[in-house]
C-alpha cells in the first residue's frame, strides 16, 4: 500500500520530469499493487489516461518474456534447450541452431546489429524477414559470450510461442502476429500497456555470468540493475522513429510506464535519464485513483 502524498505535489514532480530535452508529448502512468493510479503529461492528465492506441516497441518483450517464463515454469520449455529444438520446422545452420532459450531470453544470441539489424532489412522490414536472414548465417559474437540487444532474437521467442499459441491472451497474440511481432508489435493504450507490464510481476531474476560494463544485465526481458538510490531495479526502453517509450519498477510494488514523442541523439542516454528523473517521483508514493 502506498504511503499518503499530496497528489498534487507528485503531480508536477512528474510533469517538470516530462519535460525531456529532444522529446515531446511526454505522458506516464505510475501505481502500485493497492490499485491506486496516477496520470501526468503536459496539462491535466487527460491525454495520459486517453484510450489513444500508442506503439509501445521493445516495451513488447517484457511481456513476451513473461509468457516464456510460464511455459519454462510449467515445464513445456527448457533454458538451455537449443533452436533446432525449440523451432524443429527451420532449417538454421549449425552455429545458430545451438542457441539456446536462455540466450535468446537475455541478449546473448551473438546477432550484433552493430552494422545490420536484420529486422529492419529495406523492403523486407519485420520478424518474417530478420528470423530468415540469420537462420542461414552464424551468429556474428560466440552466444553466451556477451550481451548484445537483439530484436531478430525476440522475434524468435515469438515463433516460439506461436507453435503453441493456445493460452496468450489476445492482445499478445495480436502483437506476435504483427510484423514486429515480439520484438514491438504491442500497440495499446498507456493504461492497457501498464495492466500488461504490472502483469509480468512480481520479476523473476534469470541470472547472468555475462554483464554489460555497469553491471546490468538482462532477465525475462527486463534489464536488471545493480543497486543504486536514484534508480529502479529493473527497465526496458522501446526506440522507434520518432518515439521513445519507458518501463521502470521495483520487482514488486511499484510501477511506471512513459511514452515520449521525438527522436534523441542517444536513445539509451535519453531513456535512462528520463527514468532516472521520473522515478524519483513515483517513490514519493503520491497516487490518485483513476478518474
Amino acid at each position: 500500500m502506498l504511503a499518503a502524498c499530496r497528489p498534487e505535489s507528485a503531480q508536477e514532480c512528474l510533469r517538470s520530469a516530462l519535460q525531456q530535452s529532444e522529446l515531446a508529448g511526454g505522458r506516464v502512468v505510475v501505481g502500485d499493487l493497492s490499485g491506486h493510479l496516477m496520470f501526468a503529461d503536459g496539462g491535466d492528465g487527460s491525454i495520459a489516461r486517453s484510450e489513444q492506441r500508442l506503439t509501445m516497441a521493445s516495451l513488447t518483450k517484457p511481456m513476451v518474456a513473461a509468457e516464456v517464463q510460464k511455459r519454462v515454469n510449467a515445464g513445456v520449455l527448457a533454458l538451455d534447450a537449443p533452436l533446432t529444438t525449440l523451432l524443429p520446422e527451420r532449417a538454421f545452420i549449425a552455429p545458430t541452431g545451438a542457441i539456446t532459450l536462455r540466450q535468446l531470453l537475455q541478449h546473448q544470441g551473438g546477432f550484433d546489429r552493430a552494422r545490420l539489424d536484420p529486422v529492419l532489412i529495406e523492403g523486407r522490414e519485420g520478424c518474417a524477414a530478420g528470423v530468415e536472414y540469420i537462420a542461414a548465417r552464424p551468429p556474428q559474437q560466440p552466444p553466451g559470450t556477451a550481451i548484445i540487444y537483439s530484436n531478430v532474437g525476440y522475434c524468435l521467442l515469438g515463433d516460439i510461442l506461436l507453435r503453441e499459441p493456445q493460452g496468450l491472451a489476445a492482445p499478445l497474440l495480436q502483437a506476435l502476429r504483427s510484423p514486429r511481432g515480439a520484438a514491438g508489435g504491442w500497440r495499446a493504450s498507456l493504461q492497457e500497456t501498464y495492466s500488461a507490464l504490472r502483469a509480468t510481476m512480481p520479476v523473476a531474476d534469470l541470472p547472468s555470468n555475462v554483464s554489460l560494463p555497469d553491471g546490468s544485465y538482462y532477465g525475462y526481458g527486463w534489464r536488471h540493475w545493480p543497486r543504486k538510490n536514484d534508480q529502479p531495479a529493473w527497465t526496458h526502453f522501446g526506440r522507434m522513429p520518432g518515439l521513445l517509450t519507458l518501463a521502470a519498477t521495483d520487482g514488486r510494488e511499484l510501477l511506471l510506464v512513459a511514452h515520449f514523442s521525438g527522436d534523441p541523439s542517444d536513445p539509451e542516454l535519453a531513456s535512462e535519464r528520463a527514468i532516472r528523473q521520473l522515478w524519483r517521483c513515483a517513490e514519493w508514493r503520491g497516487v490518485e485513483h483513476p478518474r
